[in-house]
């Protein structure tokens, strides 16, 4: 019995072996391809780029910043929305502080880091592990769903509309498709608790969010990628104002790009594998200059705002810890 069990175990423990190589292969895979295409995309049309770096309306970019500090506002909220329907109250300024601050985790080489480190966290401030687990990969599940709607939206677009004409059957059938994708993910919530109980190791018992609760906030996330979305589209539009895009598919790319990203397991933040896809997706409606620009400025954007509200995150936390001390003596 006792050498079955530790032939189990060897097995076990080689599958989890093989499993992190493969990620890793598969990673490398992405990453190297993804650097290479840009590297040869950037290097192909430098002096495009250059004189197109001097055209970039600065108007837009302001929009860009200000649509995307909506967003970034926004996720905390709708998180301290989730911690309150486990029952647990937690001011906006100490979610945001602990949302931020475990964010800049993401910059680590493997997914889930910001994720577990934002747990951690919850537990410093009397939060019980299990409700802290849940609240967390509910968040990145729901905000998983509202990306893949824009994502189905995005595909059958490029995949069947040639041109920026309405087409009708194609809208319809976009709508069962988004509609489907938003149906599954809020039925599909049991791969929260399968995650939560693996990431545990342990049994948990059955946590009801309300229908109309779940809609709310999958309806929330929707909202804030479409804020998001708008910030990509005045980048876009800051270097090419006249461009020939339908208004949706633009403001998906980022979604489809964020989803990709999520294959390369230990880039931080989906870093040139994101700006792959967003020049290969707007490589059919502009130049590859134009593409690049738009890429990269709408990283720098986000390198900014990361830093920023991460600092600011950090700054709140030390200023809390600080207070404690201070009161105990």
């Amino acid at each position: 019995m006792f050498i079955k069990k530790m032939h189990v175990n060897i097995f076990e423990l080689r599958n989890k072996k093989f499993f992190k190589l493969l990620l890793f292969v598969i990673t490398i895979a992405i990453f190297s391809f993804s650097f290479y295409y840009l590297v040869i995309t950037f290097n192909s049309n430098w002096l495009s780029i250059k004189k197109s770096i001097w055209q970039i309306d600065i108007c837009y970019l302001v929009y860009a910043f200000l649509m995307l500090i909506i967003a970034y506002l926004g996720e905390p909220l709708i998180w301290k929305k989730i911690l309150f329907l486990l029952g647990h109250k937690l001011s906006y300024i100490k979610s945001f502080s602990i949302f931020y601050f475990s964010s800049l985790a993401m910059y680590l080489p493997f997914k889930g880091a910001d994720l577990a480190y934002r747990i951690v966290l919850l537990k410093k401030e009397n939060f019980s592990l299990i409700n802290g687990t849940v609240s967390v990969f509910y968040e990145a599940w729901f905000s998983f769903v509202a990306s893949s709607m824009f994502a189905v939206y995005f595909i059958l677009n490029f995949l069947f509309l040639k041109t920026n004409n309405f087409n009708v059957p194609l809208f319809f059938l976009e709508l069962i498709a988004v509609f489907f994708v938003a149906v599954f993910g809020i039925i599909s919530t049991k791969i929260v608790y399968h995650a939560s109980e693996s990431f545990l190791k342990s049994h948990l018992n059955k946590i009801n969010f309300k229908l109309s609760a779940q809609i709310f906030i999958l309806f929330y996330f929707i909202v804030l990628r479409v804020f998001s979305g708008i910030a990509f589209y005045f980048c876009l539009i800051s270097l090419a104002p006249k461009i020939s895009i339908n208004f949706f598919m633009a403001i998906s790319i980022p979604n489809v790009a964020w989803l990709a990203s999520l294959f390369a397991f230990f880039i931080p933040k989906g870093i040139a594998v994101r700006e792959a896809i967003i020049v290969w997706a707007l490589s059919s409606f502009c130049s590859l200059e134009i593409s690049m620009l738009t890429a990269l400025i709408f990283r720098f954007i986000i390198l900014v705002l990361d830093g920023l509200a991460g600092t600011l995150g950090l700054l709140i936390i030390g200023k809390n810890k600080l207070y404690m001390v201070i009161n105990k003596k």
